[in-house]
Order: C-alpha cells, then sequence, then structure tokens
C-alpha cells in the first residue's frame, strides 16, 4: 500500500491512496472529546460522537498532523511518498529561546509545558496543538506573534 501526500494549502494536505487505508485514516485521526455523551446530537444518534481530523470526501487533513501520518504508515508498513514543502523542521538552540523568552519580561511564571509548546510550534512553523481551557494559550500565542513580530523586522 502506498499513500501519496501533497501540500494543498497552507492549512491541509491532501491524501491519495486505496480507499480502504484513506478509511482506515478516518478512523485512525479520530477521537471522542470529554462530554461528547452529552451533546444533543449523540443522543438523538445524529453523531457519533467522534471528531475526526482526517475528512474522507476531500481526502484532506491538517498539515501539523504529518508525523503522526508517517507514524500511521511505519506502525502499517505502508509506503508514504510526501510532496516538498509539508515537513519544515527549524531548530532552535536553548540558549537563543531562553533569550527570547526572558526579553518578553513576562510578569508571571511561565509554565514548562508552554515554553515546550511554544519552541515546537516555532521550530515546525505548522503544527497542531491541543491546550485545555486554563492551560495558557493566550501566552502562547502572545510569545508566537511576538517572535514573527521580531523575525519580520529584523
Amino acid at each position: 500500500m502506498k499513500l501519496v501526500v501533497c501540500k494543498l494549502n497552507e492549512v491541509y494536505m491532501k491524501v491519495s491512496g486505496n480507499a480502504g487505508v484513506l478509511s482506515e485514516l478516518h478512523h485512525y485521526f479520530g477521537f471522542r472529546p470529554e462530554g461528547y455523551q452529552f451533546n444533543p446530537k449523540y443522543k438523538i444518534k445524529m453523531w457519533d460522537g467522534y471528531i475526526r481530523m482526517f475528512d474522507l470526501h476531500r481526502q484532506t487533513l491538517p498539515i501539523g498532523l504529518h508525523k503522526y501520518l508517517r507514524k500511521f504508515c511505519e506502525d502499517r508498513d505502508y509506503e508514504i511518498e510526501f510532496d516538498e514543502g509539508i515537513e519544515v523542521s527549524n531548530p532552535i538552540s536553548k540558549e537563543v529561546f531562553g533569550l527570547f523568552i526572558d526579553g518578553l519580561k513576562l510578569p508571571f511564571e511561565r509554565r514548562p509545558y508552554q515554553e515546550i509548546a511554544i519552541r515546537h510550534a516555532i521550530e515546525h512553523e505548522k503544527s497542531l496543538l491541543l491546550s485545555p481551557t486554563g492551560s495558557g494559550k493566550s501566552l502562547m500565542i502572545y510569545s508566537l506573534m511576538r517572535w514573527y513580530q521580531k523575525k519580520t523586522l529584523l
């Protein structure tokens, strides 16, 4: 089995391949959010409770999930061919990142997972970060805005 992946736009990649494999992807990239069973659509059986990241009809997947797509293929011994521009990695040293974060002069302490998420987003440019309520997403967004602001002005 072989999957061919090409960049569709800045958000999505298109995955082409065998219909059976695409159906597997549809289920693999699905999850049930907390409290799904209380949703009125689930209660009247209009929805199965799953949020699926892979759109089976359009054959699209968010670009930020390319590593998970690669793992999916490795686990099943499927071949995968990526188009250019999907896998982005711009490593940033701990020193440079530390100077940047400290330079923000935030009036409160950052949590380690926030720094990990910010650094990940900077290094990979396009990624999907899931973070629960109250975890400091606003700080993460602010930090990324400042990073790209400095990068643009330099």
